[in-house]
């Protein structure tokens, strides 16, 4: 309780065709830590390092599409209260299981078949939602240059399609106004066409091609927010009712989609998240082998365990290999173990808080104990509860011997 678990560190050497097998047994024994096995310079002439198997970049693969189906999916996982949140808390977690097989071809085959097709299936509701969207996005925006526009009274049509001049549209702080029309009057062929609004002005222009230019540097001196002109046809108040009629109905499809959405979470979030159990697995295991070396036959690895539990994990090995396996204890130097604590369950919960400041170095003391014992004093200090809970206590107790003793 008082320092981390005590660790031995162990070589292991089996046969290759053995390897996945002893892996997963390491990992039903609770094997704290595989750990980068460096040859000393006579073994790295007889040894070779693994290069990125096929294996972890399929699992990688196949993480990559789960992991974005379920960030997609996450949002529309039904609403809980907080009793519901509570109550599912304690009694823990009662899904549907998913067993999964573990062969690597039973998994290229779900991966093939179900990962593919619940893939293509959440991708077409994730675009038709973001179509949606889009759809809704843009309409808004027009909706508000048509909105501004309308203020002119004139046909839409009339603002753009010239060949030898300029329409400009924009809007200029009033108190700038004076200040800006006697700016545009010094552009030759700049023409303020209309002018509109009180608290913000809503200018029309006209300019010459040639002098464009000129004019934008007038206008980007003054304050002067333009904005784009549209290429539609009509009134503005004929547009202005299309885009609504526009943005009700990719409201409707939204909502569509976002349904089609919640019944992908009912029915898939449960299996999305065990096959991404299974393929983090899977990668673990891929990517572990990088860790190892091998000869033309046999696979070399390292690892820590609890010292108290090193003698059953090297029986276990020993049983499953029918003998057929090289156990040595290797030494190894503080800083480069890892820290497993081992703390009375009241206290455990303090481990986290510890975390966040640093966990102790293997072998040094672990003061997760004096945190769980001071932590909660600093905390109510700092915000006053323990004063209050006193209070209280000494108010209710004054209650039931004066007032509690009367009734």
């Amino acid at each position: 309780m008082f320092k981390p678990v005590t660790l031995e560190k162990y070589r292991v050497i089996v046969l290759q065709d053995e390897i996945l097998r002893v892996l997963a047994k390491l990992n039903k024994l609770n094997v704290i830590e595989l750990t980068q096995l460096v040859p000393d310079a006579e073994e790295s002439e007889i040894v070779d390092g693994y290069s990125t198997t096929t294996r972890g970049k399929f699992a990688s693969l196949q993480l990559t599409k789960l992991k974005r189906m379920q960030t997609f999916l996450s949002p529309f996982q039904p609403a809980q209260s907080k009793m519901q949140k509570i109550s599912g808390f304690l009694q823990g977690k009662n899904e549907t299981p998913h067993p999964i097989p573990s062969h690597f071809n039973e998994l290229k085959t779900i991966a093939e078949e179900e990962i593919e097709a619940l893939n293509t299936s959440i991708t077409d509701i994730e675009r038709g939602l973001k179509e949606q969207e889009d759809t809704i996005t843009q309409a808004q925006e027009l909706q508000g240059i048509v909105q501004t526009l309308s203020q002119f009274n004139l046909s839409l049509d009339l603002l753009y399609g010239y060949t030898s001049i300029k329409v400009i549209a924009g809007k200029i702080p009033v108190d700038l106004e004076e200040h800006a029309m006697k700016e545009i009057g010094t552009i030759e062929s700049a023409t303020v066409l209309h002018v509109s609004g009180e608290k913000e002005k809503t200018v029309l222009l006209s300019v010459q091609n040639e002098h464009e230019s000129a004019l934008n540097k007038v206008l980007s001196q003054t304050s002067f927010d333009r904005m784009p002109i549209p290429e539609l046809q009509g009134t503005a108040q004929d547009t202005l009712n299309d885009l609504k009629e526009k943005m009700r109905t990719a409201e409707q499809e939204k909502m569509r989609a976002e349904k089609d959405a919640r019944v992908a979470y009912g029915k898939h979030a449960g299996r999305i998240a065990a096959l991404i159990e299974t393929f983090e697995g899977e990668k673990y295991t891929a990517n572990a082998f990088s860790l190892f070396k091998k000869t033309g036959k046999t696979t070399a690895l390292e690892f820590f365990v609890p010292e108290k539990k090193a003698v059953h994990i090297k029986k276990q090995l020993h049983e499953m290999t029918e003998g057929r396996v090289i156990i040595e204890e290797q030494s190894f130097a503080a800083e480069d173990a890892p820290v497993m604590l081992k703390n009375p369950r009241f206290v455990r919960n303090y481990e986290m808080v510890l975390e966040m400041f640093g966990f102790p170095q293997y072998g040094r003391f672990d003061p997760t104990i004096i945190l769980a014992l001071f932590f909660p004093i600093f905390f109510g200090l700092a915000f006053s509860d323990i004063a209050y809970g006193i209070m209280l206590t000494i108010l209710a107790l004054f209650l039931r011997q004066t007032v509690g003793k009367q009734s």
